[in-house]
């Protein structure tokens, strides 16, 4: 997920494919208020590419939330598993400085 397009996602959804790769946000690190009540998991590109946190060494993918109540569409992917996911960017602003972007998840398909 590019920080340059988010913005114009933010009320347009967008179906893009993604690869799971884990649950969770980052370790020590505190999620964006607004997003504070969704069920978080990450993501990477179709080439499997991760960032590594440098505070914490920690790698991770892009983030991308959902509804607590819509989790199970979650739940049940593993590492690898290709996906498409329809939704809409929120971008995590701290004093006019960008932080984060991230993925709200309308619908979550399994690609077979």
């Amino acid at each position: 997920m590019s920080s340059a397009f988010a913005k114009e996602y933010r009320d347009c959804p967008v179906t893009i494919d993604a690869v799971y790769f884990k649950d969770g946000f980052l370790n020590g690190f505190k999620k964006p208020s607004r997003l504070r009540k969704m069920y978080f998991f990450q993501c990477t590109d179709d080439d499997g590419s991760t960032k590594t946190t440098a505070m914490t060494n920690e790698v991770s993918g892009d983030f991308f939330v959902i509804e607590k109540e819509l989790a199970d569409r979650v739940l049940d992917l593993q590492k690898g598993d290709k996906i498409k996911v329809t939704g809409t960017t929120f971008i995590q602003n701290y004093f006019g400085m960008k932080l984060g972007v991230y993925f709200i998840v309308q619908e979550i398909v399994k690609n077979e």
